[in-house]
């Protein structure tokens, strides 16, 4: 009975079904690992912004309950409205102003002004939490296919792997 292959074919094509395990393994899988790694770092950013959204937000609170704090006080001491209470409350108005690029002028100092100005501050960085979150989402949604992708690698190269092993072992197995 003449032999369907010779045992140094079996050999040959066993060791090259381990290289192609091999190449998948380390080179295509580990492309998708370096950019799962990109994507997860985006995400890490996109979080550390967030976090510092909402301390932004909580400081405008903060910020808010001093302003009115003031102003009653200010009040309370018939101080007038330009008095030293209300330069601090223009100022740090003014300055919540340019940091959030509120383009709303604002005239009298009392409680309505604060919160209307407070409040146009913490829309705004609300909108960019929002805008934020749905950004990472996005990336985060694209993790998801890259994770299948090296699944599914990994299966074929364990294919390959146990195939060219047993094309090895089978050169052993005709004698």
């Amino acid at each position: 009975m003449t032999q369907l292959f010779k045992p140094w074919f079996l050999v040959t094509l066993g060791i090259l079904f381990n290289v192609a395990a091999a190449v998948v393994t380390h080179y295509f899988i580990g492309l998708n690992n370096q950019k799962l790694e990109m994507l997860s770092q985006k995400i890490n950013n996109y979080e550390t912004l967030i976090s510092s959204q909402w301390r932004m937000k909580t400081e405008l609170d903060r910020a808010q309950e001093f302003l009115l704090i003031l102003l009653t006080l200010g009040q309370q001491n018939s101080l007038h409205e330009e008095g030293k209470a209300g330069q601090i409350i223009r100022k740090k108005l003014i300055d919540i102003s340019q940091q959030h690029d509120l383009k709303t002028p604002f005239n009298k100092l009392d409680s309505g002004t604060i919160t209307s100005q407070l409040e146009l501050a913490r829309k705004k960085i609300i909108n960019s939490i929002n805008d934020t979150y749905l950004e990472k989402l996005s990336i985060e949604n694209k993790r998801s296919p890259l994770k299948q992708n090296n699944s599914l690698l990994l299966s074929i190269a364990i294919f390959l792997q146990l195939t060219g092993l047993i094309l090895v072992l089978s050169r052993d197995l005709k004698k």
